[in-house]
């Protein structure tokens, strides 16, 4: 009889691999939200710089498997304005600062950060990336 043949999760390098993808692709998604983000400055000089990292994330074989990691990215950009409207919602005054600010409320933004970070992850378990096997269609046998 011959050696079965293993796949890459029972080998164990499976996950490592995708999460690699997945990881890539978040970077190219948050690179497109910061461009989208601040169109109306720089947004338009960093879009080939955007554009250039998905081409080269999107061009190796085996990057596909990482895809849903695009709606990670802009999640990341979500919390952090979470973050920097931690004070709100309403009008803010710093000691430091003469202006007051206007600040939106931050669980806003927060849960638009936890709905696309779940998306994201579910899309990666549903898929069969990570985990079990996934959907798969199944094969006729003789």
């Amino acid at each position: 009889m011959g050696d079965p043949v293993m796949t890459d999760a029972q080998r164990g390098t499976g996950d490592l691999s995708v999460w690699l993808w997945f990881t890539l692709w978040a970077v190219v998604g948050g690179a497109f939200a910061v461009c989208i983000a601040a169109a109306l400055s720089v947004g338009l000089f960093a879009l080939p710089l955007a554009i250039g990292t998905a081409a080269l994330v999107g061009t190796r074989r085996g990057s596909a498997a990482g895809l849903p990691g695009l709606l990670m990215g802009p999640a990341v950009l979500l919390v952090l304005m979470a973050y920097l409207n931690r004070s709100g919602p309403g009008t803010v005054c710093n000691s430091t600062q003469t202006a007051c600010v206007e600040q939106s409320d931050p669980w806003i933004w927060l849960g638009a950060a936890l709905v696309m970070l779940l998306a994201s992850v579910s899309l990666m378990f549903l898929l069969g990336r990570i985990g079990g096997t996934g959907w798969r269609r199944p094969t006729l046998t003789r």
